[in-house]
């Protein structure tokens, strides 16, 4: 017997066979992941490895789906500056606009 979790056991349904069991009965951080996909790459190859990606994608979608969680603006924290931001932000984009049109332009135009 073995002890783990039933998303472990649904992720080993997914994995290319030449990975055990082993390599995924463990908290799975980015880290981790990042080492299966590269081992699966070297040894299940090229095809097998984008299977494998194409079904996790499907099964994250899937789960994160039903779970039923939701968010809404409401859970959203919007930085007090985020106007100012804005605002500059917009002005350098027209000072860069501006400056790149009066670049192109001839010098004629422009008197």
């Amino acid at each position: 017997m073995v002890d783990t979790t039933a998303g472990r056991v649904l992720f080993s349904e997914i994995v290319p066979s030449e990975i055990s069991f082993d390599m995924i009965n463990k908290d799975m951080t980015k880290k981790e992941l990042s080492k299966i996909i590269e081992f699966a790459f070297k040894r299940a190859g090229k095809r097998a490895t984008v299977v494998f990606l194409d079904n996790l994608e499907k099964l994250g979608f899937h789960y994160a789906t039903n779970s039923g969680i939701s968010i809404c603006m409401s859970d959203m924290h919007i930085p007090s500056m985020k106007a100012p931001m804005i605002h500059q932000a917009s002005r350098k984009s027209w000072k860069s606009r501006n400056s790149m049109l009066k670049d192109s332009l001839p010098r004629r135009a422009l008197q």
